[in-house]
């Protein structure tokens, strides 16, 4: 199975799961795992009640732009050879797992894996779906790949972002997705699924 085929058959749905509870939840923007999972995602204890309703319609436009995404993966998603990546990244060692390119699509390189628990390499299945859905905001929001808006959650930095910049933030997305499903009051960065806890 190559590193596409593994991302369609097996963390996309995944993701698309996540993706129908995370647009559900917004539907009762006061039920107390909403809340929790807004706090934790896009700083709403730091966004003023007024603004909150205009928020809340963005970040639900988004995870419906997410779900064109996922749902398209013929267009959307594609392979990357190594040595590809290498010349784009500029080393091997800088070649993440997954990448996107904004209007085009997600392309998965060889890490894009399997967690191995004798190697230490690849990822666990949820660890791969939130990179799907992160991967997915890179293709249509221009301004996720900004440096003071692509903080992963695991930076300690991304806890203090405004709101303004956690909306386009494509780590908030898989964050709020991710600790609705686990329906999870509390979310603290090494509950988190990513990158920063690859064997999940």
């Amino acid at each position: 199975m190559t590193p596409r085929e593994l991302a369609v058959r097996v963390d996309t749905p995944t993701a698309l799961t996540w993706l129908e509870g995370a647009l559900a939840a917004l539907e009762d923007p006061d039920h107390e795992l909403t809340v929790a999972g807004l706090r934790a995602a896009f700083g709403w204890e730091r966004l003023p009640w007024y603004k909150r309703l205009v928020y809340r319609a963005r970040i639900r436009a988004s995870l419906g732009e997410i779900r064109a995404v996922l749902g398209d993966p013929d267009r959307r998603f594609a392979d990357v050879d190594d040595e590809r990546a290498e010349e784009i990244f500029g080393s091997a060692d800088a070649v993440p797992p997954a990448y996107a390119i904004g209007g085009d699509r997600v392309y998965f390189t060889s890490r894009f894996a399997p967690h191995d628990p004798a190697t230490g390499r690849g990822f666990g299945p949820k660890c791969r779906a939130a990179m799907v859905l992160h991967e997915a905001v890179h293709v249509f929001d221009p301004r996720s790949g900004e440096d003071e808006i692509h903080v992963s959650e695991w930076d300690p930095r991304f806890d203090a972002m405004p709101p303004d910049l956690l909306v386009h933030n494509p780590s908030a997305y898989a964050s709020f997705a991710a600790q609705i499903h686990a329906r999870a009051l509390e979310w603290p960065r090494e509950a988190r699924y990513g990158a920063g806890n690859p064997a999940l």
